[in-house]
């Protein structure tokens, strides 16, 4: 294992720490943003010293932007791919109460909204269908997007699209601001 995907892997470890702790702990849904952030700040570290610790055999810095990105993108990739797996696991085996309160909420939500408003609303969809039927469709959406394997999809995607976002951005303070003279 290469220092850059090291970098990914330990960072990875860090937040699958955090995020059991919280979980033992009870804390995992009052402080859901905590984790939230926790989990964008383990990317953005893992981008970071991903590019950091890149270097060549003569231990010099990568001289292009494009060698940069690419191993920020690499720590950036390894993280979400493991924190992916872990969020798979995690609401498949651990934490199933988490789905299920959100499919209670978004049923919840679906009995107090007014059915006659939004039958006049959508008459092509909803103009022939019951307030039974709508509560069913909610809670079947709600089913599908808060099942492991969509939170799963989701939180790669989003990690992906973060950590090349960090990695341009990266790139840029790291050549601009901390090695002008290196980098």
């Amino acid at each position: 294992m290469n220092k850059t995907t090291g970098a990914g892997v330990g960072f990875a470890l860090v937040f699958i720490i955090v995020k059991c702790i919280f979980f033992t702990t009870g804390l995992q849904y009052t402080h859901y943003n905590f984790l939230i952030l926790a989990n964008i700040v383990c990317v953005l570290l893992a981008v970071g010293l991903g590019m950091y610790v890149a270097r060549e055999k003569n231990n010099q810095i990568l001289s292009t932007g494009i060698g940069r990105i690419k191993a920020g993108m690499r720590g950036g990739a390894i993280y979400a791919i493991v924190v992916s797996i872990f969020v798979f696991f995690y609401y498949n085996n651990i934490d199933k109460k988490f789905g299920e309160d959100k499919v209670k909420e978004r049923v919840q939500w679906a009995e107090k909204m007014d059915f006659k408003q939004i039958q006049k609303d959508n008459p092509d969809s909803w103009g022939s269908r019951s307030r039974g039927d709508f509560i069913d469709e909610q809670r079947e959406n709600a089913q599908l997007f808060f099942s492991p394997f969509m939170i799963t999809t989701v939180t790669l995607i989003s990690l992906i699209i973060v950590s090349m976002i960090y990695s341009v951005v990266m790139n840029v303070i790291f050549k601009n601001l901390f090695f002008k003279a290196r980098f």
